[in-house]
């Protein structure tokens, strides 16, 4: 096969961020002929960087960065361990791109996230036996949708986690035409009623506001709504570092509005 200029200026651009097979499709090439991708970048010297370049001390001790990530864990990650694979797998909506780029960063990741064509995200996918074990000690174990959290987390770093969760499989979302109507969720498995139940307690003891445990057919979750949201985000974001801007956004949003609706 002939590569044009354009051709590699193309994978030239884009070999880090997107996998061999989205680059392949975007210049039309046929799913037979994908194999013909990786051996070009290796002509042109392009090296991507292995999934094992990244802090393997992260999630050795709980520190205000590494709880929020296991809350990223706890939702959106998975790990994968046994004889063949050690893998770690971070996965986010294709809009949240910029985000999963910053856990890349909190991650000292040099592998970049890669978008994935089929399911219309971005995946950070990382491999380290050392951190599989450090994370399924802190709770994040293969399949733990199915078998249920259980995780003991330090009180001192319930913000932290319960912000990386809610990043995850969580809101904070507001509704212009009620005034600015703001609510917050953060939503779990059935299978993890228990672990719910005992974050709903840690948060009641720390913040001093009553959460509201709520129930769907195959979910279990914590929310809140109107000025109680506001009160809680307020203690839940204060002085945070980590953080999804698009969340924290709508709850500035809110602070702006409630300034100036009376002006």
């Amino acid at each position: 096969m002939d590569w044009t200029i354009d051709q590699d200026d193309y994978l030239i651009k884009h070999y880090i961020e997107e996998s061999y097979s989205v680059m392949a499709e975007n210049l039309g090439i046929g799913k037979r002929f994908r194999n013909r991708i990786n051996r070009r970048c290796a002509e042109l010297g392009l090296r991507r960087p292995l999934g094992t370049e990244f802090n393997q001390a992260l999630f050795k001790e709980w520190n205000k960065k590494s709880a929020y990530l296991l809350g990223i864990m706890a939702s959106d990650g998975s790990v994968s361990f046994d004889s063949c694979h050690n893998d770690i797998n971070i996965r986010v909506k294709e809009s949240d791109k910029i985000h999963i780029e910053n856990i890349a960063d909190w991650m000292d990741s040099k592998k970049r996230p890669t978008y994935v064509q089929g399911t219309k995200s971005y995946c950070l996918g990382l491999s380290s036996k050392e951190v599989c074990e450090d994370l399924i000690g802190k709770g994040i174990i293969p399949n733990k949708s199915n078998v249920g959290l259980k995780m003991d987390i330090p009180s001192q770093y319930i913000r932290e986690f319960v912000t990386g969760y809610m990043d995850g499989d969580g809101s904070v979302s507001a509704d212009r035409r009620s005034k600015y109507y703001l609510s917050w969720s953060l939503w779990a498995s059935v299978n993890s009623e228990d672990f719910i139940k005992s974050v709903k307690r840690i948060l009641e003891e720390q913040s001093g506001m009553e959460i509201t445990l709520a129930y769907t057919k195959k979910l279990v979750g914590l929310r809140l709504t109107c000025s109680r949201a506001l009160e809680f985000l307020d203690w839940l974001y204060k002085d945070s570092e980590y953080y999804m801007e698009r969340k924290f956004n709508v709850y500035k949003q809110k602070l702006i509005y409630e300034a100036t609706k009376n002006i």
